[in-house]
């Protein structure tokens, strides 16, 4: 047997083993890498087990052919051995591997959801607060903490560019209480009298009905440390829980002042 030959066969055993790790260098590497990648290693696998096959192959075939007959099953054993091989060996590496960086089962990647609103729901009151204002601060309006009589709630997105104020009162005796225009004309006084806020431009104070109850708002709109500001101030009694509301909606947006204001009075269940 010439040097050819045994390089024959020794190339056809490699170019066998490279076909046989095919199927796994294609798969696994799914899980972990880019399709360009994983298209690029069966290109060049296809590629080394194609010259590997074909060189082997024709160095070998040179035997005459009674020999070639005799040989026949050795040689198919040979090349199934050299098949096996490579299944087996590209197995065990990527199975090596998946052990020593722990990557999980493949998963279909679940598409994820949009964020959608959430209730505020505490003390008797509901309504609906966008995904992402989710900082929540409470504290007490008539006593220290916060209950059904009486309270403050403060809710807020990360970068404090958005802000709900919820204010109530529980009053038993409505003939005390102010009008509500002037209720809500001496709170919006008090607010703007803060440290940092300058440039006042108040609206008109119309109607609103917020839960079937008749309330008052007004949009206005300040600078506050030179920053501009789009609030929207409301106030309504609500005679079957026996509460006063005030709701104050705060933005860097006129636009979106307004919606958050209806987003809020639109879904406001006080009683």
């Amino acid at each position: 047997m010439g040097i050819k030959k045994v390089f024959g066969w020794i190339f056809l055993f490699i170019g066998c083993t490279q076909f046989g790790s095919l199927p796994f260098s294609a798969f696994y590497p799914y899980l972990t890498e880019s399709p360009y990648i994983i298209s690029g290693r069966i290109a060049g696998g296809l590629l080394i087990a194609f010259v590997f096959t074909y060189f082997g192959w024709k160095w070998t075939k040179r035997e005459p052919p009674e020999s070639n007959k005799i040989l026949v099953i050795p040689i198919i054993l040979f090349l199934l051995v050299g098949f096996m091989t490579g299944i087996i060996m590209t197995e065990t590496d990527y199975g090596d591997y998946y052990e020593k960086y722990e990557i999980p089962d493949f998963e279909y990647e679940s598409i994820p959801s949009t964020p959608v609103s959430y209730y505020y729901e505490k003390y008797g009151f509901s309504f609906t607060c966008p995904p992402d204002m989710t900082n929540i601060s409470e504290e007490g309006y008539m006593s220290d903490n916060p209950d059904n009589n009486s309270g403050i709630v403060e809710i807020t997105n990360d970068k404090g560019t958005k802000a709900i104020y919820i204010t109530w009162l529980t009053i038993t005796e409505p003939e005390l209480l102010y009008s509500l225009r002037d209720t809500l004309k001496e709170t919006i006084d008090k607010s703007m009298k803060l440290e940092g806020v300058s440039n006042v431009k108040l609206e008109e104070i119309e109607e609103i009905t917020i839960n079937k109850h008749q309330g008052v708002y007004a949009p206005l709109n300040f600078n506050y440390y030179g920053l501009p500001s789009y609030d929207i101030y409301c106030i309504w009694y609500c005679n079957q829980s026996q509460r006063l509301y005030y709701v104050g909606i705060e933005t860097y947006s006129s636009e979106e002042t307004k919606e958050l204001f209806n987003k809020v009075v639109d879904s406001f269940i006080c009683h």
